[in-house]
């Protein structure tokens, strides 16, 4: 008679157990998943952020004369966020934005990795336009700071 009921004792204490085991994993779980969206808005809010920078950058530039050739050109190798033309010049633009009281300027934010796939990305980008083949070409970096209200920009050519 003992034997029998420890056996159900035990077939009660791992059903105690299994159930006690899964409550973790379903609040971990939904955690996780309140974590993720919150991490995808975030991601969404920047890219926007970043959007509307880069159109404001394309702006002042083409006050400055430049004509706009293609936006966010991506290839496997990287993306370029503006292509433009200036005069007989063509120029890739990497757009930057540095809030305040960030470290480094826009300049000093890209690495040599990422100067060198802005550099493969536009000799794709080259290879793909035959016709601006023959131009010169120049990379400007086009940084944003924020120090008040405004978003100050300043414009560096040949900063690669």
């Amino acid at each position: 008679m003992t034997g029998r009921d420890g056996i159900g004792c035990i077939r009660q204490r791992l059903r105690h157990w299994r159930k006690r085991r899964q409550r973790p994993k379903a609040a971990a779980g939904v955690a996780s998943e309140r974590r993720h969206a919150a991490r995808k808005a975030r991601l969404r809010k920047q890219r926007r952020f970043g959007q509307r920078l880069e159109r404001s950058a394309e702006r002042m530039l083409r006050r400055q004369g430049l004509r706009t050739l293609a936006r966010n050109y991506e290839r496997r190798t990287g993306e370029l966020d503006l292509v433009m033309l200036d005069g007989d010049t063509l120029v890739f633009v990497e757009v930057r934005f540095r809030g305040v009281g960030a470290w480094t300027s826009g300049v000093g934010s890209i690495d040599p990795r990422k100067r060198q796939r802005i550099a493969r990305t536009a000799e794709l980008y080259r290879r793909d336009h035959p016709e601006h083949r023959l131009l010169n070409v120049r990379f400007d970096v086009v940084s944003g700071s924020k120090p008040d209200c405004r978003v100050r920009w300043d414009w560096i050519r040949n900063a690669l």
